[in-house]
């Protein structure tokens, strides 16, 4: 489920990528009609995944930083009955395309820091496991909440069943995946 919530409120519908619509704004008080399907999917559908928005919610929580660092905002989610893994946005660590809003200033050890400690689980479009890594050392970062991000994520992962037969039929995906003269090589 993504954007966890509000990316559609970027200002005058700028896109949340761009230094333009790295606010979001919710003009004629409407947050709240925002959350509407996010509560559907978390509480109805039990949603496995959310990632947070881009954008800094305007005047929503005390926090002024993007929704990958905004703990206000991912405790929301879990208050609304969220109770699968936060995956981050590609690009708020850093990287071509910054779109830390809010957090710009600080280097990616202090951002994977600060994102876990919102309530992110997983990084999205990028491996911080040194940062991860640096940022424990650093006492930034506990093992604790490293290990609650690993928790969700398995959890998901064994709901999902991925563990029940590990084992795929060699023989049968060969002859599937592997021939030139199979239908999916071409």
């Amino acid at each position: 489920v993504k954007h966890f919530v509000g990316y559609g409120a970027g200002y005058k519908g700028y896109d949340g990528h761009y230094l333009l619509g790295s606010i979001a704004k919710f003009d004629g008080d409407n947050f709240q009609s925002h959350l509407i399907p996010f509560e559907a999917a978390f509480k109805e559908a039990n949603a496995a995944a959310a990632m947070p928005m881009y954008p800094v919610p305007e005047k929503i929580t005390e926090e002024q930083m993007a929704g990958g660092y905004n703990k206000e905002l991912l405790d929301l989610g879990r208050e609304l009955g969220f109770t699968g893994f936060y995956t981050s946005d590609w690009g708020i660590y850093g990287g071509f395309i910054d779109t830390g809003w809010g957090v710009k200033a600080l280097n990616q050890t202090q951002r994977a820091a600060l994102s876990q400690n919102a309530g992110m689980n997983a990084y999205g479009g990028t491996n911080l496991s040194a940062q991860t890594l640096e940022a424990i050392e650093m006492g930034y970062l506990t093992e604790d909440v490293v290990s609650k991000s690993a928790e969700r994520i398995l959890k998901t992962m064994f709901a999902m069943g991925l563990f029940e037969n590990p084992y795929a039929e060699i023989p049968a995906s060969d002859d599937v995946f592997t021939t030139e003269d199979s239908e999916h090589w071409k």
